[in-house]
């Protein structure tokens, strides 16, 4: 059990406060700076103050975590929500057929499904330390879930243009209202809207540029994905391969260009200094040239890269080619089968040093970062992922009571090499205790805004929906 707290997890107090908070722990890790011992976070309307050796605390309020790891909450920079209901539904294929597998899959959910899927995901994120997320949406349900569970991040609403009629000019109108109506939905949280043009292979080259004028005018940011397969690649390079024969048979035409993923992109406008590129697999050295002098940021998903077999991303391409290092996220649990952070930052380190036959290189310092502070810059967000004093209080407390976690000598290695999600305690967003693992024995008690037995029951919904078209598509 944790050290007893002089606040009960069901009276945690409203933020804003009268006085301050001092959040204590063994360990506090503000990424910024070293790590310190028996140190203390505090927190007063909703924002960090200091993170110093633990004081007498007067009249200010404590929330003391005990044998624990007190860190910034987690940004999850890429992942897809709204699939939570498909977790395990789509299995051992190889990327061209599990991504159709996965489209056609999604006619079994109706809107109701979608919201119930996002919302769990939504929960899923919380209780493994992220309290921010960049989340492609094709239904716009992540907004709401992110709004309803307390978390922040940007949604980015995904514009596919295969097997559409619609010219740029349709595509922009329909763009604008999608962004306005759920702009309208995460009015006054933590939850920014984005667009994302999903892929090379799903939206017309003449679209990019576009796109991207259309976002910069009204300040939002665009996340793509790019070079994440061989097949993909293929088709960019010589208009050949599986993608190909699907794409003609839709009518959907790629005009190859001879080059790399990253230079057709690049030719159509698609990348800009607020552009998010996620996975990066197949990059090349001239690649990541042209996304340094762009500005734009990659994100790492290791797992959902290795799960599918489309390699292993070289992770120092990727700093050259991100601008302010790159971020990690998990992909959608269709292709990982979770969205644990400490997972994900453990196999990313592993799957390095394995491929470049070194044991010193990556540290897990530096997946921290990744997992943190790059996550954050990445989104835009310039107040959070460290707990330097002015920073949004987003806190996440990682117990060190399981025996795997102890004994501990390195905090980040620890966190890195040892911990998973359910070693998370507690999670914090702009002050506000959000989630305590310590507050019964009922998993939903755990949970100090969200209903998640409500959750629970509308996910079952939406899975019975999948089962049933499974059943029906058996063998196709």
């Amino acid at each position: 059990m944790l050290q007893a707290r002089s606040l009960r997890a069901d009276a945690y107090p409203a933020f804003p406060m009268p006085s301050f908070t001092r959040f204590r722990a063994n360990f506090v890790l503000p990424i910024s700076q070293p790590a310190q011992r028996d140190a203390e976070v505090v927190v007063g309307n909703g924002l960090v103050h200091a993170v110093r050796p633990v004081q007498p605390a007067g009249a200010d309020a404590v929330v003391d975590f005990g044998d624990a790891m007190l860190l910034p909450g987690l940004v999850n920079a890429h992942t897809h929500l709204d699939y939570t209901a498909m977790r395990g539904a789509v299995e051992d294929l190889p990327f061209f057929p599990w991504i159709r597998r996965l489209t056609a899959m999604r006619a079994a959910l109706d809107p109701d499904d979608w919201a119930a899927s996002a919302a769990w995901g939504a929960l899923e994120a919380l209780t493994g330390g992220v309290t921010s997320v960049g989340d492609c949406s094709p239904t716009g349900a992540a907004a709401d879930a992110l709004r309803s569970a307390g978390l922040g991040g940007v949604v980015f609403h995904e514009v596919f243009g295969i097997g559409s009629k619609a010219g740029i000019h349709e595509a922009l109108v329909q763009v604008a209202g999608d962004v306005e109506r759920l702009q309208r939905t995460t009015a006054g949280t933590g939850v920014q809207i984005g667009i994302s043009p999903h892929a090379l292979y799903t939206v017309p080259a003449a679209w990019f540029g576009a796109l991207q004028q259309f976002a910069a005018g009204r300040g939002l940011r665009v996340c793509t994905h790019v070079a994440e397969s061989v097949d993909e690649c293929r088709l960019i390079r010589s208009g050949e391969g599986e993608f190909a024969t699907m794409l003609s048979r839709r009518g959907f035409t790629i005009q190859p260009g001879g080059g790399t993923c990253v230079e057709y992109l690049d030719a159509h406008g698609g990348i800009g200094p607020t552009t998010l590129l996620v996975h990066g697999v197949q990059l090349s050295e001239r690649d990541a040239e042209i996304c340094r002098g762009s500005g734009a940021t990659w994100v790492h998903c290791p797992k959902s890269n290795a799960k599918l077999g489309a390699g292993t991303a070289s992770l120092a391409l990727l700093r050259r080619a991100s601008s302010g290092g790159p971020a990690l996220g998990t992909d959608s649990v269709v292709s990982n089968n979770g969205m644990d952070m400490f997972e994900e930052m453990r196999f990313g380190v592993l799957a390095q040093r394995a491929a470049t036959r070194c044991a010193e290189s990556p540290s897990p310092s530096e997946f921290l970062e990744m997992a943190t502070i790059h996550g954050a810059r990445a989104l835009g967000f310039t107040d959070r992922g460290t707990l330097d004093a002015g920073n949004r209080a987003d806190l996440c407390a990682v117990s060190l009571e399981h025996p795997g976690m102890l004994p501990c000598y390195s905090p980040e290695a620890a966190l890195v090499f040892a911990a998973t999600a359910r070693d998370v305690a507690a999670v914090a967003v702009g002050g506000e205790m959000l989630y305590d693992a310590s507050a019964g024995p009922k998993h939903a008690q755990r949970f100090l805004r969200a209903d998640a037995q409500a959750a629970r029951i509308r996910l079952n919904r939406a899975q019975d929906h999948i089962r049933e078209w499974r059943d029906q598509n058996r063998g196709t």
